[in-house]
C-alpha cells in the first residue's frame, strides 16, 4: 500500500496537517458554515447588549429628568415669594407701593428682575429713588427715599403742588401741607413731573427759610421773565414785599431778620410797600411808587450806577 506524502500548510490554516485532497475534498462538499454562525451569533449579542444599553441609559434619564424637574418645583416652591416689606416710607403708602411694584405672591425670587421693579418704584410720585433686595427663602424688601416737599407752589389760581428742592412739582398739597410750607406764587403753569429753573431757585430759597425765624408764613413770589426783581418775599411782621433777586439769599435773609427785628424802632421799615435787598450793603425802602418811577428804581443793575439811597445793614 502507497502512502501518500502529508503537505505542511501555511500557519495561518487553522488545519495544520491535512491529507492530499482532503481540503479539496471537503471544498467541493462544501464550506464549513461553523465560523460564519459564529460570527453572527456575535454581532447579534453585541446588537442585544447595546439595545440593552440604551434601553437602560434612555430609563436612567428619563428617570433622572423626571426627579430634576420634580427637585426644581421643589426649589421654586421653597424659594417663592412670600413677604414683601417697605422700609422709607413716610406719606407714601405701602400697600400702593407693594401695587406699583408689580410683585405677585408665589413668583419664585430668582425669577424677580429687581431692575425693573426698581423703575416702576422710582415712577411712584412719592418715590425720589429705591432699591430692591431679594432675600431667601421668600422675602423682598422695598427700599425707598422719598421726595422731601420743600414748599407748596401754584399759578394764581390754580391748584396747589407739592415742590421739591430740586423745583420738581411730585405730587397734590393737601391743606396741612399749604398752612405748613412755604408758599410759591408762580407766573407759569404748574405741571405734574415738570421742574423749571423758576422753580428750582425758589425751592431754594424755601429751604433757605427752613428752620429760621421767618419761614412761618412766608409766601415767595417768582417774577415774569422781563422782570428784575427776580424772587421777592412776604414775611410776618412786615408789610411790604421784600424783593431778593439773585445772589446769596442766606446773607439777605440774615438782614432781612435784623430789618424785621428793627421795626419798632424804624417806622419806615414796617410802613414800606418794597423793601429791596437786591444791593450788598443797603436796603431799599420805598412807599408804593407810580409804575414809571417802580420800574426806573427796579430796573437798575447790580453792579452798574449806585443804588437809591437806602439805609445801610
Amino acid at each position: 500500500m502507497r502512502i501518500q506524502p502529508r503537505r505542511h500548510h501555511a500557519s495561518g490554516d487553522r488545519n495544520l496537517w491535512l491529507d492530499p485532497g482532503a481540503r479539496r475534498g471537503r471544498r467541493s462538499e462544501g464550506a464549513s458554515p461553523e465560523p460564519r454562525r459564529r460570527l453572527t451569533l456575535r454581532a447579534k449579542l453585541l446588537v442585544g447588549a447595546l439595545s440593552l444599553a440604551l434601553a437602560a441609559g434612555s430609563l436612567a434619564w428619563f428617570s433622572t429628568t423626571e426627579t430634576f424637574a420634580e427637585g426644581r418645583a421643589q426649589f421654586d416652591e421653597m424659594l417663592a415669594l412670600e413677604t414683601i416689606s417697605v422700609e422709607g416710607s413716610r406719606r407714601a403708602e405701602p400697600d400702593d407701593l407693594v401695587t406699583t411694584s408689580g410683585l405677585v405672591a408665589g413668583t419664585p425670587l430668582h425669577e424677580i428682575d429687581v431692575e425693573q421693579v426698581r423703575l416702576r418704584l422710582e415712577a411712584h410720585p412719592w418715590v425720589r429713588s429705591a432699591r430692591v433686595v431679594r432675600v431667601p427663602p421668600a422675602v423682598v424688601v422695598l427700599r425707598i427715599e422719598e421726595r422731601t416737599p420743600v414748599a407748596v407752589a401754584a399759578e394764581a389760581g390754580e391748584e396747589p403742588w407739592l415742590v421739591d428742592a430740586d423745583g420738581l412739582p411730585f405730587h397734590a398739597a393737601s391743606p396741612d401741607d399749604v398752612s405748613s410750607l412755604p408758599w410759591i406764587e408762580s407766573p407759569h403753569p404748574i405741571r405734574l413731573g415738570e421742574a423749571s429753573s423758576e422753580l428750582g431757585l425758589a425751592a431754594a430759597l424755601a429751604e433757605a427759610l427752613r428752620g429760621s425765624s421767618l419761614a412761618e408764613g412766608a409766601e415767595i413770589r417768582i417774577a415774569a421773565p422781563s422782570d428784575p426783581e427776580g424772587l421777592s418775599l412776604l414775611v410776618e411782621g412786615l408789610r411790604g414785599r421784600v424783593v431778593l433777586g439773585a445772589g446769596d439769599l442766606a446773607d439777605k435773609l440774615r438782614r432781612l431778620e435784623r430789618l424785621r427785628q428793627e421795626r419798632v424802632a424804624l417806622p419806615e421799615t414796617a410802613s414800606a410797600e418794597v423793601i429791596d435787598l437786591r444791593f450788598a450793603d443797603r436796603a431799599v425802602l420805598r412807599s408804593q411808587a407810580p409804575p414809571e418811577a417802580a420800574q426806573h428804581s427796579l430796573g437798575m443793575p447790580m453792579g452798574g450806577a449806585s443804588p437809591p439811597p437806602g439805609r445801610r445793614l
